[in-house]
């Protein structure tokens, strides 16, 4: 896998997209749009195809907290 040319994702513009994606893989192209998802790593990577401009990442259980609370 080489090196990222992603400049800039806003996940604050597809918040409410990645709410569909609760528990799973999501692709996000460099247009901050999602290109593909899947249950495993792999299956999202296969489905966002040969593009070089992809981060991948995991959409935590909405649910949670992702810092300690005090």
């Amino acid at each position: 896998m080489k090196k990222s040319t992603i400049q800039k994702i806003d996940l604050g513009l597809l918040q409410k997209e990645l709410r569909k994606f609760e528990n799973m893989w999501v692709a996000i192209s460099g247009e901050n749009k999602i290109i593909g998802s899947g249950s495993t790593y792999a299956e999202t990577i296969s489905k966002a195809g040969s593009r070089e401009d992809v981060m991948l990442l995991r959409v935590p259980s909405l649910d949670a907290s992702l810092a300690p609370s005090a």
